[in-house]
């Protein structure tokens, strides 16, 4: 795209000084990355948090990349970001630096994406007919780009590593549109054909990234209908035409979800269960619960002040509550202003109106997968705003724009300009100091609970953070608040209580919680494991073989149940069934260390010496700081040599 048809020369002065260094293309293109490093620079080093572990810590499908060369990996819905995952394991293993730093660069390549593809659209035929489009150009594209890379709402979808689903499918969307517009822009005028194909090419292939990286691109098709209808002139059929394309891309989505559920039913039973993320909330619970929910996102899109990683969901439940019909007329009306202000800057060629309705429409619709009526068991999160808030930077700097007359525009800007950069360098520094909240998953967490004290999630997960630093005390607080808010919706919290008891020797109370667990969650194998363990230190052994028992008939082959069955079954003196069981752990688990030591001790009152050390060797070399399996060797050892010390 040439300068010359971007930046109006004649209204801004050529003097080196700053707000006319401003303009230049070049220099707001480094101001832009300079302000997004200078906000996620105290990132890198943060580590993982809540769905980091299930995503990428404990998932093991990302420390193979032969695994994604499978068929089977590729019908994944995320299959694009699984694989970036897997890059960033193959390279680094589970440091979180690497993980941050390529967050951090898919946020800076989507901020200048953001600025090119409104470059571009003040270069269709619909906003180049409006005289001051040029000036314009110089200017805005500026404006939103420091908006989106600098505010402190961005930094879930940056900071909390899992989130580049977001932030990646983002960059995708954008670059597919950016490509396009570069493509219909070309061909309203007279370039190569080939350069022509390959922009419509590489659109199409940052579509298919798009919808293979996250479920929010299902809406680009239309989002590049907006765009020729919007900015675009000429007969519907053809132009439309030309998308169809993008739809059948987009049909990925929905049939990745339908394909498991092919054949289990008829087509709309099919349909719904594949949209449905969640059976606990109707479709029209979670539609009129979004009304309040999209309000609470321009709030913080507006005043991003109260942010915190966890939302505790309020479900409504009728359109006459205030909280629905309220927050209804509200974004009634914004839609409202957004096809006025579409037909009247079609009126008089106003390219800062049909922008700001593009905002508009982009920023609802880019929100309508997941805030509309498929059911999403989490109902706000701040990473969705990530791909809506393009849209509504663009509509309040084109807003903003109109309010500086145009007869004193030339003046004006060249001043105004520097003021929206130290703007965005306070909303840069509003991000610094939020992500200085992420800096480890206590204060992450302990920011939540004092925000939504009733969020049992939030206690739960501040419980995991102390239990890991070591801190049982403050951990056995946070889980007794979780159980007490809702112990039956977060059974986990017993049963991590339960576990806390038992490192703190407090066997009673352990035994009682891990009861309640199993009341909850009957047949969990490990639960019964620990019951029947305990059961075992009261002395109450046939109590104890009975749970675990239970935990076998779940899982046969279980090494730990059958390591605790056979401690059992070798305190009532039944060697013969308690070897069995040694034997049997030992078959599944051939580095059981207990299971090899005990094995040798019955092996050794047995008066099978040798057997017995080797048994206890099996124990040492899997554990080589086994102290009993140790002192048992060099017992057996003995009695090994004392016939021979006899014999001299």
């Amino acid at each position: 795209m040439k300068t010359e048809a971007i930046f109006s020369r004649q209204s801004v002065n050529q003097s080196l000084s700053l707000p006319c260094m401003l303009f230049r293309s070049k220099f707001q293109i480094v101001i832009i990355c300079l302000l997004g490093v200078a906000a996620y620079s105290n990132t890198l080093q943060i580590e993982f948090v809540f769905d980091d572990f299930g995503r990428i810590v404990n998932n093991i499908t990302i420390r193979e990349l032969t695994f994604f060369l499978t068929p089977a990996s590729f019908a994944k819905s995320r299959y694009v970001c699984d694989v970036s995952f897997a890059l960033n394991y193959a390279l680094h293993g589970l440091n979180p630096v690497g993980y941050h730093v390529f967050n951090l660069s898919i946020h800076l390549i989507t901020s200048l994406l953001v600025y090119a593809t409104v470059q571009c659209l003040f270069q269709t035929p619909r906003l180049a007919s409006d005289s001051q489009s040029p000036r314009f150009a110089s200017y805005l594209p500026f404006c939103v780009s420091l908006l989106f890379v600098a505010h402190p709402v961005q930094t879930q979808a940056i900071t909390y590593i899992v989130q580049r689903y977001t932030s990646l499918a983002t960059l995708f969307y954008v670059l597919s549109i950016a490509l396009y517009l570069m493509f219909r822009i070309n061909k309203e005028t007279t370039m190569a054909r080939q350069k022509q194909a390959i922009c419509l090419f590489a659109s199409l292939m940052a579509a298919l990234l798009a919808v293979k990286t996250k479920e929010i691109s299902f809406t680009l098709p239309l989002m590049m209908v907006l765009v020729e209808y919007l900015f675009f002139t000429g007969k519907v059929l053809p132009r439309m035409g030309r998308l169809l394309p993008y739809f059948v891309i987009a049909s990925l989505i929905p049939f990745s979800y339908i394909l498991p559920y092919a054949g289990s039913g008829n087509l709309v039973a099919v349909l719904d269960r594949a949209a449905t993320e969640t059976a606990d909330i109707s479709r029209y619970q979670y539609l009129l619960t979004q009304f309040n929910v999209i309000m609470t996102y321009i709030r913080l899109l507006l005043f991003p002040v109260g942010q915190h990683i966890d939302y505790e969901p309020v479900l409504l439940t009728s359109f006459a509550q205030p909280a629905v019909f309220l927050p209804f007329i509200a974004l009634i009306a914004l839609l409202a202003a957004g096809v006025g202000c579409y037909r009247v800057g079609i009126r008089r060629s106003n390219a800062l109106l049909i922008l700001a309705a593009f905002g508009i429409f982009w920023f609802f619709l880019s929100l309508s997968v997941e805030s509309s009526i498929i059911p999403i068991r989490d109902t706000l999160f701040e990473h969705r705003m990530y791909l809506p808030s393009i849209g509504f930077f663009l509509s309040v700097s084109c807003l903003a724009a109109t309010c500086v007359p145009v007869n004193i525009g030339k003046s004006i800007i060249p001043a105004l300009l520097p003021l929206v950069v130290v703007l965005s360098m306070t909303l840069a520094a509003a991000t610094y100091v939020r992500n200085s909240v992420w800096q480890d998953r206590i204060s992450i967490w302990k920011e939540n609970v004092e925000k939504e004290p009733r969020n049992e999630r939030g206690h739960l997960n501040l419980a995991h953070s102390y239990n890991a630093r070591g801190m049982l005390i403050e951990a056995q607080k946070e889980y007794e608040a979780t159980i007490e808010l809702n112990g039956m919706k977060r059974p986990k919290a017993m049963y991590r209580l339960g576990q806390l008891l038992i490192k703190q020797r407090n066997y009673d109370a352990a035994l009682e919680m891990f009861l309640q667990y199993l009341v909850i969650m009957p047949k969990d194998v490990k639960a019964n494991i620990w019951v029947g363990f305990l059961y075992r230190e009261r002395g109450q052994l046939l109590v104890a073989e009975q749970y675990i028992d239970k935990a076998l008939a779940e899982e046969p082959h279980n090494a730990e149940a059958l390591y605790h069955r056979g401690v059992v079954r070798q305190q009532k003196g039944d060697l013969e069934n308690a070897a069995a069981d040694f034997a049997e752990a030992l078959r599944y688990r051939p580095d059981h260390s207990d299971a090899a030591n005990m094995m040798g001790m019955i092996l050794l009152r047995q008066k099978k010496v040798p057997e017995a050390i080797k048994y206890f060797s099996m124990a040492i070399a899997s554990v080589p700081y086994n102290i009993e399996a140790i002192n048992n060797l060099v017992a057996a050892k003995k009695l090994l040599d004392r016939p021979a010390r006899q014999t001299d």
